[in-house]
């Protein structure tokens, strides 16, 4: 198979590329905005000279590719964040100079790396079936980040004729992350890592997180399925919620904690409540059966992180 990585800088698709390099039968294109440095990558992990680098911009229309896969804006949400509007329009671009690849090579498929930020604001109720949008159009500010993967998959959808796949991220964590990043899991690990106290609140939030394996499982499984034109969401075995999360960490890692409802503490803001999907067509369309819960998941890959004992 001959395959196409856009955005390959990002951590997600640089933990695929490890698990597609174990196939010799897979022949790897990659994309980014900086060739020498995922050249240097790939010679760092297994010498994988073979393997061809490229500047994004100068993506070969010409060659005759069985699957693109696109992870641009799938990196830190830190960054995605300071990007602001202008994340609408570097996913328009990109997710374009495919499809007019698409156009011209029918028979190619497509994996677009979506998020369930897509769905919008509907995150806050425990019972919502994550079947509908909802966006607020005078205070959307926040998230140009849904709102470009919004976009992106209407416009695949009225493409039907297109071997398009929308593949939504809710939750993923690799033992490869950058743990310096602000968000739960990595806060976290830092915490373990320098013997210090995690403090967080009492509010309910529950995530759910792919194992980098599942993800790898359920990117071949798309891709050698002849499924029609569809969007489908990622989940593992089970979703997690904080108050089993911080019991996790404690645990098997030892961390310390303190939970809190002061409202002077520093700590990231996420209205997103119940974060996780209950939408399951990978299952059906694919056969997709996670092998890794969230709690799996995330002692799995921590342990590598810290190398704990």
């Amino acid at each position: 198979m001959k395959l196409a990585i856009l955005g390959a800088t990002s951590q997600i698709a640089k933990d695929l590329i490890i698990r597609l390099s174990k196939n010799q039968k897979v022949i790897l294109h990659l994309y980014s905005r900086n060739a020498e440095n995922v050249s240097a990558w790939l010679l760092s992990f297994n010498n994988h000279s073979g393997y061809k680098s490229s500047n994004i911009d100068y993506f070969d229309h010409n060659y005759k590719y069985d699957a693109i896969i696109n992870f641009v804006g799938a990196g830190d949400p830190e960054k995605i964040k300071e990007m602001g509007s202008e994340i609408i329009d570097i996913t328009y671009k990109y997710d374009d100079l495919v499809i007019k690849y698409l156009k011209k090579n029918s028979n190619c498929k497509y994996v677009f790396i979506s998020s369930g930020a897509v769905y919008g604001d509907v995150f806050s109720d425990k019972d919502s079936l994550r079947t509908h949008s909802r966006f607020h159009i005078d205070n959307n500010g926040s998230d140009f980040y849904g709102l470009a993967k919004f976009y992106s998959e209407i416009r695949h959808r009225s493409l039907s004729s297109l071997k398009i796949y929308d593949l939504r991220v809710f939750g993923y964590f690799s033992s490869s992350q950058n743990i310096e990043s602000r968000f739960i899991l990595s806060d976290m690990c830092r915490a373990v890592r320098d013997d210090e106290v995690f403090v967080t609140t009492s509010k309910e939030m529950v995530r759910d997180y792919i194992h980098p394996d599942d993800f790898h499982t359920l990117i071949t499984s798309i891709l050698a399925n002849g499924i029609d034109n569809c969007a489908l969401d990622c989940y593992s075995l089970c979703p997690i919620n904080k108050k089993d999360l911080v019991k996790t960490m404690h645990d098997e890692f030892g961390m310390k904690y303190l939970i809190t409802d002061l409202d002077d503490i520093n700590i990231p803001k996420n209205d997103r409540i119940y974060y996780y999907s209950k939408n399951k067509k990978a299952f059906q369309l694919v056969g997709f059966i996670p092998q890794y819960s969230s709690k799996d998941a995330i002692v799995s890959e921590m342990r590598k992180i810290i190398n704990f004992k």
